[in-house]
């Protein structure tokens, strides 16, 4: 709130500083003649002409005189586009627009999801769109143009959940892998050779090869969804594992201990709770061997796991014959596991990746 200036003379009324009245006309119509020196004192309008807001809030910058566009930068302050208002260092970066809106000498190109297929990876953009590389031997790496919330990557298939709730797959659909259900959906998840998704419910519906009950999910209502290669598991409101498919390696072996997070790999699954990794299942390459420490999130592969800890840091073990176990340095925020790779997303949404990359499922877009 702008308090109006007063000054009192001694045992008399105060004396207000309006404006005068003026012989001619001012530039900007205020009251006010802009004709003070700076720094601006109160009753002087600073930035008169084209552009004024015609207030005297004693503050005004003085203006930029290259500033063309009139975003107040200038080319002498950095704008880097003095065409366009909307550029300028004190903008807001938008993503994906191919524009260099904050003038920092980039576009933003932010992810804010990633899942590691069999062979290929797709990461969902902050504008909604899928990008995917790798194996696209089936159309699995094509992802379709349009908005969407979240990303599945499985064996020679993808699905997106829209911002609808509805499911889109692509790429192989020999055993119906690519053929979701109508509805609206909250979450899913995709394995070698079929998905699964949470109704709005909690309950779960899977299609594609069923062929060890990976496709049968047992009825309840959940809040998240894993799938490996032909099992898949579910955590309930209170954090109980239930999990369905192939067992023949004790994957889906759960315990009734509570978990914060789980995710299910070729032929094992491990879980956090309470910072605390454990992992089940076939443990011939080391997989299921979880090292100690306190841990933020966890992803299992084909022979390999990993995990970040709580400065981001990530620990992998298992299988490293292609690398998969050797992490980048790079603080991360997220993981995901394929079967012979593995990749994260940074704090600033960047993906790395490290791995097999026969296929350019390590190199990502």
């Amino acid at each position: 709130m702008s308090i109006p200036l007063l000054l009192f003379a001694a045992c008399s009324s105060p004396v207000s500083l309006d404006p005068p009245a003026l012989p001619e006309p001012e530039d900007d119509g205020d009251g006010w003649r802009g004709v003070l020196a700076r720094p601006v004192l109160p009753g002087g309008d600073s930035d008169t002409g084209a552009g004024d807001d015609g207030v005297d809030d004693t503050s005004e910058p003085a203006p930029d005189p290259d500033d063309a566009d009139g975003d107040g930068w200038g080319a002498s302050g950095g704008d880097c586009d003095d065409d366009d208002d909307a550029v300028n260092p004190g903008a807001e970066e938008v993503g994906w627009n191919g524009i260099d809106d904050d003038c920092d000498g980039a576009d933003l190109e932010d992810h804010l999801a990633i899942d590691v297929g069999s062979l290929h990876a797709c990461a969902l953009r902050s504008d909604g769109a899928v990008a995917c590389w790798g194996d696209d031997s089936s159309g699995q790496a094509s992802p379709p143009s349009g908005a969407f919330v979240a990303v599945a990557a499985g064996g020679a298939h993808t699905c997106a959940l829209t911002s609808a709730g509805a499911i889109e797959c692509w790429g192989g659909d020999t055993v119906g892998q690519s053929s979701p259900p109508a509805g609206e959906w909250a979450a899913l998840a995709s394995g070698l050779y079929f998905s699964c998704a949470l109704s709005l419910d909690g309950s779960a519906t899977c299609w594609g090869l069923d062929d060890h009950g990976q496709s049968s999910p047992p009825s309840g209502s959940f809040v998240a969804l894993t799938a490996g290669s032909a099992h898949a598991c579910a955590l309930d409101a209170d954090g109980r594992a239930t999990c369905w498919g192939s067992g023949s390696w004790g994957e889906t072996e759960t315990d009734g201990s509570a978990w914060d997070a789980l995710d299910a790999g070729t032929q094992h699954t491990c879980g956090l709770a309470g910072g605390t990794a454990r992992c089940w299942g076939n443990d011939g390459e080391g997989e299921s061997s979880a090292p100690a420490g306190t841990w933020s999130a966890i992803a299992a592969g084909g022979e390999h796991s990993c995990a970040l800890d709580e400065a981001g840091a990530a620990t992998c073990w298992g299988d490293d014959a292609f690398q998969q176990a050797t992490p980048s340095a790079r603080a991360l925020d997220a993981l995901s596991a394929g079967l012979r790779n593995t990749c994260g997303l940074d704090a600033s949404g960047g993906i790395v990746c490290w791995g097999d990359d026969t296929l350019g499922q390590s190199s990502p877009p």
